[in-house]
């Protein structure tokens, strides 16, 4: 018979005074209620881009946005050191402590020798927008959003023989290892898994390459995630569980940093990549015309979609998780094959995942499970145990691992932080499809 743990009591053991970062790309229209729903869906930061109103007024207005609603401001630089032919101490003045970093590029050509795309800076160009920062806000933090792995050689341009891999070390090499000592540093991508007809299963792949060189060079990692549908791009409108399992993986890999794409689409996509037309985000746009039966122009109004309350809740589970997990580094991944069914094998291709852990003994789960672990500054182990079942049908799990040693266990799953019981050092529990719990054995 299939027993779970025992809870024995709600607790709040750890606080580590800091948060996951939790923000989106694309801010949207300067309509006060939609900051005001980006604040009650718990984001904490957003990449301020001039998209929808491509003005220096609209940078302006958007800080004071989000300073009235206590977000942090990331702004999209474009590896340039004016804006709108502003300099941007002229932007910043009086939003000084708003604005917490910037975004120098979204996905830089790695070599634009070995590219046709025109008018993109590579990795060597981002030295100007980084030499910038350093010299002129050296206390703020920086991004360079990098091609995930299922880019095309002409937008990864790295030369014949060279891959992806050689894109990630070359900027890892050139912008991250010569920046001084005390720097943060960033890495991440983005990678939007959900196409109307399969599940890319290469995130593992992305996450684990990306992690490997974050450590190397000691950085933090970030990722992108998918909340929206594109019928020019073949995506799905991800349901709960697949926001859920993206969030999971990620925090499984050790990311501090997740962003969603998109909050609201922007109106410059009407030209062509998307448009609001193609799909929908968290926000309905309020641009689309839209008609009653009879034919009559209704109002133009913006609404929120189901991903946008699935996005809050999910921002609301990793606010209490922040209470342990970022005391926490990450130390790597262990996979488990199913028992019942791994008929869909995201793992073989990896290439640094953990053979044993230190305190796990024997793991078990019916359904394909990954299991990140990590070690918080006093010694103490904590892992991530993320249901992985077939990324399309979701089955629940019942999971069982054995903690050498231990009586007892501190679990965050959901909003939720309790202890439970250990039987024989063996914590039990039944995870649904895409769902992910910490643990911390005692």
């Amino acid at each position: 018979m299939k027993k779970e743990s025992k809870k024995t009591e709600k607790i709040s053991y750890y606080n580590s005074g800091k948060e996951i970062t939790l923000g989106a790309w694309y801010s949207p229209d300067l309509v006060e209620q939609l900051w005001a729903w980006y604040k009650e869906a718990e984001f904490n930061e957003i990449t301020l881009f001039p998209t929808n109103e491509e003005t220096a007024e609209y940078l302006s207005e958007g800080l004071a946005f989000c300073k009235k609603y206590g977000i942090n401001a990331h702004l999209y630089m474009d590896n340039k050191d004016t804006s709108f032919g502003k300099p941007w101490s002229e932007i910043l003045k009086g939003y000084e402590t708003v604005v917490t970093g910037f975004d120098v590029c979204d996905e830089p050509l790695g070599d634009k020798r070995y590219s046709s795309m025109t008018g993109r800076p590579d990795i060597d160009d981002l030295k100007f927008g980084v030499d910038f920062l350093l010299k002129n806000y050296p206390d703020k933090q920086f991004t360079v959003t990098l091609w995930p792995n299922y880019a095309c050689a002409d937008q990864v341009s790295m030369g014949e023989g060279k891959g992806y891999e050689d894109y990630v070390k070359k900027y890892c090499e050139e912008i991250l290892a010569p920046l001084p000592q005390g720097v943060k540093r960033w890495i991440g991508t983005d990678f939007y898994p959900y196409y109307t007809n399969r599940f890319d299963g290469k995130l593992l792949n992305n996450l684990e390459l990306l992690q490997y060189y974050a450590k190397r060079y000691g950085a933090d990692l970030y990722l992108y995630v998918q909340v929206m549908d594109s019928k020019t791009l073949n995506w799905r409108y991800p349901n709960e569980k697949e926001l859920s399992l993206q969030y999971y993986v990620a925090l499984a890999y050790g990311v501090k940093n997740i962003q969603v794409f998109c909050y609201q689409e922007p109106k410059e996509l009407l030209r062509g990549e998307f448009g609001y037309k193609d799909g929908k985000a968290m926000i309905i746009d309020g641009y689309t015309p839209r008609y009653d039966e009879n034919g009559v122009l209704l109002p133009r109004v913006y609404e929120r979609t189901q991903s946008y309350f699935d996005v809050q809740q999910l921002n609301r589970n990793l606010k209490k998780l922040s209470e342990a997990y970022m005391d926490f580094e990450w130390q790597g991944v262990l996979n488990v094959r199913g028992d019942l069914r791994w008929d869909r094998d995201d793992f073989s291709s990896l290439a640094h995942t953990l053979s044993a852990y230190d305190g796990v003994g024997r793991c078990r789960a019916e359904e394909n499970l990954i299991v990140g672990c990590f070690k918080d500054g006093k010694g103490n182990d904590g892992y991530m145990l993320t249901n992985y079942s077939d990324p399309t049908d979701f089955k629940d799990s019942f999971v069982e691992i054995e903690f050498t040693g231990k009586t007892t266990a501190i679990v965050y799953r959901k909003d939720e932080c309790y202890t439970v019981e250990l039987d024989d050092g063996k914590y039990t529990v039944t995870l649904c499809g895409g769902e992910g719990v910490f643990v911390i054995p005692q």
